[in-house]
């Protein structure tokens, strides 16, 4: 899994990149196999005014799925990251149970029906 962290506005820190970095592996380590990439953008939005505008936004690239993308914005950027990563973890599971069950479908349509014999 390859991570990248960017941050616009936020006064990116060390800190704040290992907490970003952790967090993410973290919420992603059970599909550390499937995952390629993630992206972490980190943006404030509304600058030195404060409010509700820290962002938080994964796009997650996963294989046979492709780029999914979440997104959270809260007053603590680092509250923000815990969302988005939630919002990742339930999302990528979600895509990936979807992605097994449409294959198992596949395989067994294929498959030749069973003839049963009449007593």
């Amino acid at each position: 899994m390859y991570l990248a962290v960017r941050g616009q506005n936020v006064g990116s820190t060390q800190i704040l990149t290992d907490y970003c970095l952790r967090r993410v592996l973290i919420g992603l380590r059970r599909f550390a196999g499937r995952v390629g990439q993630v992206t972490v953008r980190l943006k404030d939005v509304n600058g030195p005014r404060g409010g509700i505008d820290k962002r938080c936004q994964l796009l997650v690239d996963v294989a046979d799925v492709g780029q999914l993308v979440f997104e959270a914005v809260h007053s603590d950027l680092f509250r923000a990251i815990d969302l988005a990563v939630d919002r990742a973890k339930h999302g990528v599971a979600r895509e990936v149970k979807r992605l097994g069950r449409h294959r198992g479908m596949a395989r067994r349509s294929g498959e030749s029906p069973s003839i049963g014999h009449a007593d």
